[in-house]
C-alpha cells in the first residue's frame, strides 16, 4: 500500500497523530500551520485525509481542491464550520464525533445553572474584594435578591438531543419543571423524561432559565434575537453550551444592559477567543467560561482517539463510525 498524507488541523492534541500512526497504515502526517481558505486550497491538494478543528473555513473552494482526499472528520460534535454539501458533491466523507463530551457539557450546563441560581460567582467576587467585610450582609443583600429555590424554578430547553436530554436528566434532581421546544421530538418522548413539551414562544415565556443544545444550522442562527428577549421573563438566564451564532450576540448584550434580562452564562460566543474589548467581557452579569464545557481529562482522550478512527476506517475503505454524510461512502470506499 502506497504512504497516504493525512493533513492535521494547527492546535490538535498530539495524540490524535499517535492514533493515527498506531493503525499500522503508512502515513504521513502533515501538520497545518494556517486556517484561511487561501492557506487550505494550498495545502490540502495533495492529502488524502483531514482532520479539522472548529476554527478553519472549509468552504465549497477548499473542497474542489482537495483532489486526493478521501475522508475529512472533525474533531469535535458539530462540522457547522465544513461545508457538507459540498463535501458531498465532490465525493468526500466528512465525519465527526456526534457524541462526544455529552457528559462533560451537560454537567457544564447544569453547573452554570447552579451559579446562575445561587449567584456563586458573583458573591464570591464580593467576598474577595473585602465589600462583605466592611458592608457586612449590606453588600450581599443586592446579589441575594432574586435568588429562588430551584424546586419552583423552570428550565426550558432549546434542543432535546443527546445533550438536551442528559443535560435535563441531571437537572430534574434539582426539583425543576422542565419544558422542552424541540420540533423534531415527539411529545410523547419528552414526556416520557418528565419534561413538557411547548411551543418556542411557550418556552421564552414561562421559562426562569433557558439552556441551550441545538446545532447551528440555517434555522438555529439567530435564533434568539431581539424579538425573543424580548418575550423573555427579565428575571431570567440564558445559558448557552451549544453554538455561539444560536445567540444575536449584540441582541443580547442589549438585552442585559437594558435590564431586558437577568444574565447570561456563555461557554460560546459568535467569535473566539473573546479579546477584553468585547462587550460581553465588562458586563457583570455574563459569566464566560471560554469554550471549556467539553473538556476533561477523558474526553480529550476519547475526542483524539474516535477521530483517528474516523480517518483510519475512511483510508481503509470503511464507513467512518462518525459518518455525516453516508450517501458518498460507495464512491469513497471503491475510489481506490
Amino acid at each position: 500500500m502506497d504512504t497516504m498524507t493525512v493533513a492535521v488541523a494547527a492546535g490538535t492534541p498530539s495524540n490524535v497523530e499517535e492514533f493515527l500512526m498506531a493503525s499500522g497504515l503508512p502515513l504521513q502526517l502533515r501538520r497545518l500551520t494556517g486556517r484561511t481558505e487561501e492557506y487550505l486550497v494550498e495545502a490540502l491538494g495533495d492529502v488524502d485525509a483531514v482532520v479539522f478543528s472548529s476554527r478553519e473555513a472549509v468552504t465549497p473552494r477548499v473542497m474542489a481542491a482537495m483532489k486526493r482526499c478521501r475522508v475529512m472528520s472533525r474533531r469535535g460534535v458539530g462540522v457547522d464550520n465544513l461545508d457538507v454539501e459540498a463535501a458531498t458533491r465532490h465525493g468526500l466523507a466528512v465525519a465527526c464525533v456526534p457524541d462526544a463530551s455529552v457528559e462533560e457539557v451537560s454537567d457544564h450546563a447544569v453547573a452554570l445553572l447552579l451559579a446562575c441560581a445561587r449567584r456563586i460567582v458573583w458573591l464570591n467576587e464580593t467576598v474577595k474584594s473585602g465589600k462583605w467585610g466592611e458592608d457586612g450582609a449590606a453588600a450581599l443583600a443586592p446579589i441575594r435578591k432574586g435568588m429562588h429555590r430551584l424546586s419552583q424554578s423552570t428550565l426550558g430547553l432549546v434542543g432535546f438531543g443527546r445533550l438536551g436530554r442528559t443535560t435535563w436528566r441531571k437537572a430534574k434532581g434539582f426539583g425543576l419543571t422542565g419544558l422542552v421546544y424541540d420540533p423534531l421530538v415527539a411529545d410523547e418522548a419528552i414526556r416520557s423524561e418528565g419534561a413538557e413539551p411547548v411551543d418556542f414562544e411557550q418556552l421564552l415565556a414561562r421559562s426562569d432559565y433557558i439552556s441551550l443544545h441545538v446545532p447551528l444550522t440555517p434555522k438555529t442562527r439567530g435564533l434568539f434575537d431581539r424579538n425573543a428577549f424580548s418575550k423573555m421573563k427579565p428575571t431570567a438566564f440564558l445559558i448557552n453550551t451549544a453554538r455561539g451564532g444560536v445567540v444575536d450576540q449584540e441582541a443580547l448584550i442589549e438585552a442585559i444592559t437594558t435590564n431586558r434580562l437577568a444574565g447570561a452564562a456563555l461557554d460560546v460566543t459568535s467569535y473566539e477567543p473573546l479579546g477584553t474589548d468585547s462587550p460581553l467581557v465588562g458586563l457583570d452579569r455574563v459569566l464566560l467560561t471560554g469554550h471549556s464545557a467539553y473538556y476533561s481529562a477523558e474526553s480529550e482522550v476519547e475526542l483524539s482517539r474516535r477521530t483517528a478512527e474516523n480517518i483510519i476506517a475512511g483510508l481503509r475503505g470503511e464507513v467512518p463510525p462518525g459518518i455525516v454524510n453516508p450517501e458518498v461512502y460507495n464512491r469513497v470506499a471503491n475510489s481506490e
